[in-house]
Formats: structure tokens, sequence, C-alpha cells
């Protein structure tokens, strides 16, 4: 699992880098800001291929996501993403 506070360095390196440290082939989830709130639409078409492409499960996206990347994430993971918010609960 990959957690981020705002993800200034961009998500889609933060799940490579994780990835190459732990030596695993997919990632169980993404929890956090995702830092898209101010991103043209390109950007967040390839932050969601890139999330694909690196084998995320699930996706939890956060405060400074933006409701436009919310949108995407939603259409390219369907029920495998949820927007984080207070009380929230996931479990595995």
């Amino acid at each position: 699992m990959v957690f981020s506070g705002c993800s200034h360095a961009g998500i889609v390196n933060s799940v490579r880098h994780a990835r190459t440290v732990c030596g695993r082939d997919g990632i169980a989830a993404v929890m956090g800001g995702l830092h898209l709130i101010a991103a043209d639409r390109a950007t967040i078409e390839s932050t969601v291929a890139g999330l694909r492409e690196q084998e995320v499960d699930r996706v939890f996206a956060g405060h400074c996501t933006g409701f436009a990347a919310q949108v995407a994430l939603y259409r390219g993971f369907g029920e495998r993403f949820a927007p984080l918010h207070t009380g929230l609960v996931v479990s595995w």
C-alpha cells in the first residue's frame, strides 16, 4: 500500500519507486492526496493510465485530488476507486 499526503512528486512516480524498493509487482492500494486539483485533462488521464500500468488494485483519493481527477479515477478503476472522507473505514 502506498500512502501519500500530497503527491507533489507525482503519484505514478511514487508508486513506481515503492514497487522498486519493495520488490513488488503490484500495489494493493494508493491512499491519499494525488495533487491533481489544478491538472489538465491530459495529465489526469496519463495519471490514471499510469496507475493502471503499475498494477494498482485500489485507489482512495483525498483532499488535493480534485473532482475532475476523481471522476477520471472512477472511470478507470470503477468500484475499486473511492474518495477519501472523514469516517471512511477500509478493510482488507
